[in-house]
């Protein structure tokens, strides 16, 4: 597969004479750059810029959320680590980031606000094309006969409403 995880995150940064893994992954057309647009791990300019670069054929909204998500400020275990969740932000002791709170449907809305892309480009970056770099587009990513109808409903807010998996209702706001 061609992807570059958590594009940005534990990387070398760009600079002009040595744009390193950064300057490959966001040059490089084959190449998915996966993106955590929860405001923490990259500015929202950063978010904006993979997008622009990338297009919503190859920039991937991913969450790296962890068992905090959705709960309240307060230590959690991770993988026999204590980590802190506050304010959104998931830290390790020594403050080193350690996953994040983003729920997907944020960072839909995240990517919206951040670069201005019209919404069915920001959904594209959290369905079709995720599927696509993972090469199970034939059966997730989009709605089309034959397909696993796997579902969320959406508000006008851009919250969830519902999830159906596998067209069978499984979350109900």
């Amino acid at each position: 597969m061609n992807q570059s995880t958590h594009t940005f995150n534990q990387m070398e940064g760009i600079h002009h004479r040595k744009p390193g893994t950064v300057g490959a992954a966001l040059m490089l057309d084959d190449v998915y750059a996966q993106f955590i647009a929860d405001g923490i791990h990259l500015h929202p300019a950063i978010v904006s810029m993979i997008v622009r670069l990338k297009g919503p054929e190859h920039a991937v909204l991913v969450t790296d959320a962890i068992r905090g998500a959705g709960m309240p400020n307060g230590g959690y275990e991770l993988g026999g680590q204590l980590i802190v969740v506050k304010d959104g932000a998931v830290r390790l002791a020594d403050g080193t980031l350690a996953g994040s709170t983003l729920a997907m449907d944020l960072g839909v809305r995240n990517i919206a606000s951040f670069t201005g892309r019209p919404l069915r480009e920001c959904i594209r970056m959290a369905t079709l094309t995720p599927a696509r770099s993972i090469g199970v587009s034939n059966r997730k990513g989009s709605l089309e006969p034959g397909k696993d109808a796997d579902i969320v409903l959406l508000t006008s807010g851009l919250k969830v409403a519902a999830t159906m998996v596998m067209g069978k209702l499984a979350y109900e706001a």
